[in-house]
């Protein structure tokens, strides 16, 4: 073990932005810019979420399972980790033994894996005690799981409890923060300015004036001019000891000081397209954004962040044809984001960019130019069985216009190879053709499972026509050639003989 009296940069987050931080007992997480997880310190429960038995680590880990989903935020508890996504979807994953991991057992898990009990409850924070979890959802509603020994779960009971548990005393308090303390928890209610805890108190960190455990939310003994003159911030918990930020109300509360990750956005492309930056930082920016599948699946997000707003996003999209220098370094970016896909993607959320990448290719690709097209149709192939049934599921939800300009994105493209086959112009591998096809075939069934307006003729390739009668021209040529062979077969075959 080693001990640092001073600070130092930490190896593996070198030249890497940071925006959020969280410490466990013996474990730490740090979330970039760019979406992307990094861990270090102990994972003897796997709360590293790297894999089963992979040792402690002195430098920062990515957490690669997690990459291409934009999280909001990172949590670390004791021994556990929780990571949340922009669309409110929960990924836990270490130490399980009181179930603070909320997945109903007392298993550890070495990998982050999705919460499905809170799938619908629209999550906007999490915070990790000891050995207990607390989420906010965006109506305000507190659940706790986990340890409940000190009464930190607020379920006027000091069970554990494996599975996420609303806190029926807060119900219809519209919480507007959770915080949990080792074996505590705090939470606090904008509209009333008031704050509550439970769990334990024998230090007095519960800040109600009692040194004993509480197992549902008590009122904290907030000084006079705190619920006239200011409003809460900030809560923060300890081991045995409690904070709480005020500022004067000057109107309106503060914004939430949580930093996001990078998304692209309209000013953002207006800047690269008006060049009103340098060219070097433009380009930085380009290969930031468009490098990582976690910004790109961030971006566009409806209000609800349950999917892309595909209008917004088109014209976004739009606007990059108005600069052919930054059209050819987003290409660029692009195709080597593709080509690094990781073939067996984590949760559904990550399968989003799937569905707003052929938006974006169709706008960046030339006439004639198919590279984008080509491996992102390799790459869907790729896709493992499960992964595919979820992008159909994603293309069966999509707008006539949507679904239609996916169709043509591929139905173009082969099109064009079959016409240049059947000029002969075509001597390359017909490989990216039959992907083309093979994608077109899977979106044609999609569209016949789920009674979309479609029918065959949106995907029928008339130049198939024309390869026919060049097949048949063929045929027809080979046949007078071997039935000429077979008249002067004998004539051939002496030649043969007496040139040898």
């Amino acid at each position: 073990m080693h001990i640092f009296l001073s600070l130092r940069p930490l190896k593996g987050l070198d030249n890497r932005q940071v925006i959020q931080i969280a410490c466990g007992d013996h474990h730490s997480m740090a979330l970039t810019h760019d979406g992307q997880l990094f861990v270090w310190g102990d994972n003897s429960y796997g709360q590293l979420g790297l894999k089963k038995d992979h040792p402690a680590s002195q430098s920062a880990q990515h957490v690669q399972s997690l990459s291409g989903i934009p999280l909001a935020q990172i949590s670390a508890g004791g021994d556990h980790s929780f990571g949340l996504s922009l669309s409110g979807v929960v990924f836990g994953w270490g130490k399980n033994s009181a179930g603070q991991l909320g997945f109903g057992d007392t298993t550890d898990r070495h990998i982050p894996t999705v919460i499905k009990s809170l799938n619908q409850k629209k999550i906007v924070s999490i915070s990790c005690g000891g050995e207990h979890t607390a989420t906010l959802s965006k109506g305000g509603t507190v659940f706790t799981f986990g340890s409940g020994g000190s009464g930190q779960l607020g379920h006027n009971s000091f069970k554990d409890e494996h599975h996420p548990r609303v806190v029926a005393e807060l119900w219809g308090s519209e919480v507007s923060q959770v915080t949990c303390g080792r074996h505590y928890t705090l939470v606090s209610v904008a509209s009333s300015k008031r704050i509550y805890s439970f769990g334990c108190g024998m230090q007095g960190q519960l800040g109600n004036g009692k040194m004993i455990n509480e197992s549902v939310p008590f009122p904290v003994n907030l000084p006079t001019e705190c619920n006239h003159e200011y409003t809460t911030e900030k809560l923060i918990a300890g081991e045995n000891h409690s904070f709480a930020l005020f500022f004067k109300e000057l109107g309106k509360s503060k914004p939430n000081p949580i930093r996001g990750v990078l998304t692209l956005n309209d000013r953002m492309i207006d800047r690269w397209v008006s060049e009103r930056d340098s060219w070097a930082a433009i380009k930085k920016e380009i290969k930031q954004v468009f490098s990582s599948a976690a910004c790109l699946n961030g971006s566009f997000l409806k209000a609800s962040h349950d999917e892309q707003d595909f209008e917004l996003a088109e014209k976004a999209f739009s606007k990059l044809l108005g600069n052919e220098k930054v059209i050819s370094k987003v290409v660029e970016v692009v195709q080597q984001m593709l080509r690094s896909l990781n073939p067996k993607p984590f949760g559904e959320e990550s399968l989003r960019l799937y569905i707003l990448l052929p938006e974006l290719i169709r706008r960046l690709q030339k006439q004639q130019r198919t590279e984008l097209t080509e491996v992102l149709a390799s790459k869907i192939l790729e896709l493992n069985p499960d992964a595919r049934k979820v992008l159909e599921k994603h293309w069966s939800k999509l707008p006539d216009d949507c679904l239609k300009s996916l169709v043509k994105l591929f139905h173009k493209p082969s099109a064009e190879m079959i016409g240049q086959i059947s000029r002969g112009e075509m001597n390359q591998d017909t490989q990216h053709l039959e992907n083309f096809l093979q994608i077109l075939r899977m979106i044609n069934q999609v569209c016949c499972s789920a009674d979309r307006d479609f029918t065959n003729r949106d995907f029928i390739i008339h130049e198939i026509n024309d390869l026919l009668d060049t097949l048949q021209a063929t045929m027809e040529d080979l046949e007078d050639w071997f039935d000429f062979c077979e008249t002067h077969t004998e004539k051939y075959y002496i030649v043969g003989i007496q040139g040898f």
